[in-house]
C-alpha cells in the first residue's frame, strides 16, 4: 500500500514537504534582509504551522531565494517550549553554545554566559560581517518567567540596535500580551518587532496542499479538494487530517467513502475539538452558537465574529458567517452541551473527556495535623499591629499531608508557626516560606492571588502550572533553596493549595491558557481559575498585610 504522506503532526522539517505561506514568507525575508535586518514576531493559534515556518525560512535554499548575499547571514534556532526552568544565565549559556555552532570554521566564538560575553561575541560577528538572526519558538515561555527581568529585554533590544542582529519570534498571541508584568510588557524591546499573523491557509495554497503529496505518493486527492476542505477547513492541521483519512480510504478501497473518511477523521479530530472548544471565552462560544443556528449575529458580536474569523475558525458566507469545518459543525450539535452552556472551568466537554478526578486534596486544611509532627516549636503570641491571619476549614483527608508555616524577621529571627490558630505579625522586611511533607506520593499545586486580580504561581516550575511531585518521607521547601524566603508584600493574599494523587491536567491547561490569552481574555480566564479554586480549595491560606 502506498505511504501516507499526511501523517506528519510534528514540524516540518524537509523542504518538500512545506506547501503554502508564501506571502507570510516573502514579508519575514523582507524584514530579514532589510538594511539593517528587522526582527519579525510571528503570531497564530496552535498548530498553525509556526515552527515550521521558523525551521524553514532558516534553510539556506530559501535564504538563496530571498536574500542578497545570503552567505552572510547565520541563523541560530532555540525551541524555548519545556524551558520553564530556564533563568537568565542558563539561557545566555544556551545561547552562546548555540552561536558557537553556527559560527562554525568562520569565526571563534568564546564561550559566553554573561550579557558582556554576548556582547563581545555579536561584535566580533558584526566587524566578520556577518549577520545574526535568532529564532525564538515558543518565546512566550521565556516572556512568562519571571527570571527573565527588564535588564534582559533592554539588552536584546540593544543588541539590535547597534549590531545587525535580528529576531524572528513565534508565539500564539501578540508578546506584549504574554509578559508576566506590565514592566516586561511596556518595555521597548517590543516595539522592534513586525508582526505577520499566521492564519488559515488561502484556497489555492490549501489545494496545492492537499494535491501535490497525494500525487507524488501515487494517489491524487485534488479531484476530492473541495469535499476535504469542507470537511476539514482552511486550517492546515485539520485539512491534513482529512487528507490522511481520505488517502487511506483511496489506498484500501479504491473509491472515496466520505462517511468511512469522515468517522476516520473524527476518532482523530474529536479531542482537537474538545480543546478547541474549552479554549473559546463565552462571547466566542455565544457567538458560534448563532453562526450554528443560521441566527442573524448582534451587532456587538460583530468584533468577535471578525477575530474568530482571521483566527480561521469562522468562513464568510454571503452576508453571514459558517464554521470553518462541516465535522465541528456537526461535533457541537452531537455535543447539546457544548453549544448551551459554559463548561466547567478547565473542563472539556464531551462523552471522551475523562471525569474529573474526585477527591483533590487541599492542604491548608492540614495544618492541624502539622502540629502533631513539630510540637517543639514554640507558638508566637500576636501583638497589636500587622498580622497574618490563617483561616482554616477542616477537611476528611485519606492520607497525611503536613504544612509548616515560619516567618523570618528583618532582624533575622525565625519562628515556626503550627496549629489552625497561629497568628504572628509580618511587617515591612519581614519574610515567610512553607515547608510541606506528606505520607503517601501526591502532586501539589500552589497559587497566590490577591484581590487586585493578580493571579500568580508559588511553585518554582508554575509558569505553566507544573505541580511538585511529594515523595513519602521528603520535605520540600517552598521557596526550594535552603536560604530563600517570600517577601512580605503590602495588602492582601490567599495562597491556594491543592493536591491529589493524579496530576490535574485540566487545572493545568486553563492556568496555560490564562497565560497566553489576549488582554481582552485574560480576566475571563481569571475568573474561571477563582472558580475553580473557590470550589475545589475548600481550605486556604489568607495572608492580611495591613499598615502599623
Amino acid at each position: 500500500m502506498p505511504r501516507n504522506p499526511f501523517l506528519n503532526r510534528s514540524m516540518i522539517r524537509t523542504l518538500d514537504q512545506f506547501y503554502g505561506r508564501r506571502r507570510e514568507l516573502q514579508r519575514a525575508m523582507a524584514r530579514l534582509g532589510a538594511q539593517p535586518p528587522q526582527s519579525v514576531s510571528l503570531v497564530g493559534e496552535r498548530r498553525m504551522g509556526k515552527s515550521s515556518m521558523l525551521w524553514h525560512l532558516s534553510q539556506p535554499e530559501v535564504c538563496a531565494t530571498y536574500l542578497e548575499a545570503p552567505q552572510h547571514y547565520l541563523f541560530l534556532s532555540m525551541d524555548c517550549q519545556g524551558q520553564q526552568h530556564l533563568d537568565q544565565g542558563g539561557f545566555l549559556r544556551d545561547f552562546g553554545q548555540r552561536l558557537q555552532l553556527v559560527a562554525g570554521d568562520r569565526l571563534f566564538v568564546p564561550e559566553t554566559g554573561d550579557f558582556p560575553a554576548v556582547k563581545r561575541a555579536v561584535e566580533d560577528l558584526d566587524r566578520a560581517r556577518l549577520r545574526l538572526v535568532c529564532l525564538f519558538d515558543e518565546f512566550e515561555t521565556i516572556t512568562h518567567n519571571p527570571s527573565f527581568g527588564p535588564e534582559f529585554f533592554g539588552f536584546l533590544r540593544s543588541l539590535a540596535n547597534a549590531h545587525p542582529v535580528a529576531f524572528v519570534t513565534a508565539s500564539r498571541r501578540d508578546l506584549e500580551s504574554l509578559c508576566h508584568s506590565r514592566e516586561i510588557s511596556e518595555s521597548p524591546f517590543f516595539n522592534i518587532f513586525s508582526q505577520i499573523r499566521l492564519g488559515p491557509m488561502p484556497e489555492a495554497e490549501l489545494r496545492e496542499l492537499i494535491g501535490a503529496p497525494s500525487a507524488a505518493a501515487g494517489i491524487s486527492l485534488e479531484p476530492h479538494a473541495a469535499q476535504l476542505i469542507e470537511l476539514g477547513g482552511h486550517l492546515p492541521f485539520f485539512a491534513q487530517i482529512a487528507c490522511a483519512a481520505a488517502f487511506d480510504c483511496l489506498a484500501e478501497t479504491g473509491e472515496l467513502d466520505l462517511d468511512i473518511v469522515e468517522r476516520q477523521f473524527m476518532e482523530e479530530a474529536a479531542s482537537h475539538f474538545h480543546y478547541l472548544w474549552g479554549s473559546f471565552v463565552p462571547e466566542e462560544r455565544r457567538a458560534i452558537e448563532q453562526v450554528l443556528r443560521r441566527a442573524a449575529p448582534h451587532p456587538e458580536q460583530l468584533p468577535v465574529l471578525k477575530s474568530l474569523e482571521a483566527d480561521g475558525y469562522l468562513e464568510r458566507e454571503g452576508e453571514g458567517y459558517r464554521l470553518f469545518s462541516r465535522a465541528f459543525s456537526r461535533f457541537l450539535q452531537e455535543n447539546p452541551a457544548a453549544p448551551e452552556a459554559d463548561p466547567p472551568p478547565a473542563r472539556l466537554p464531551g462523552p471522551s473527556r475523562p471525569p474529573m478526578r474526585r477527591g483533590p486534596l487541599y492542604l491548608g486544611a492540614a495544618l492541624l495535623l502539622a502540629a502533631l509532627g513539630f510540637l517543639g516549636y514554640s507558638l508566637y503570641q500576636p501583638a497589636p499591629g500587622p498580622s497574618l491571619v490563617q483561616q482554616t476549614a477542616p477537611h476528611p483527608l485519606p492520607f497525611s499531608l503536613a504544612i509548616e508555616f515560619y516567618c523570618q524577621r528583618k532582624t533575622g529571627e525565625e519562628q515556626g508557626l503550627v496549629g489552625s490558630a497561629a497568628l504572628a505579625t509580618l511587617g515591612p522586611g519581614d519574610q515567610y516560606r512553607f515547608a510541606l511533607s506528606s505520607a503517601e506520593p501526591c502532586y501539589l499545586y500552589a497559587f497566590r492571588t490577591r484581590p487586585s486580580g493578580e493571579f500568580l504561581p508559588l511553585l518554582p516550575d508554575a509558569s505553566v502550572a507544573l505541580p511538585l511531585g511529594l515523595k513519602p518521607g521528603e520535605r520540600y521547601l517552598i521557596p526550594t533553596g535552603q536560604g530563600e524566603w517570600l517577601a512580605a508584600e503590602g495588602g492582601q493574599a490567599t495562597i491556594h493549595f491543592i493536591a491529589s494523587k493524579e496530576r490535574d491536567r485540566e487545572l493545568e491547561e486553563l492556568y496555560q491558557r490564562f497565560l497566553q490569552a489576549a488582554p481582552t481574555r485574560k480576566a475571563e480566564y481569571r475568573r474561571r481559575l477563582e472558580e475553580i479554586l473557590s470550589r475545589q480549595a475548600v481550605s486556604r491560606l489568607e495572608i492580611s498585610i495591613k499598615p502599623e
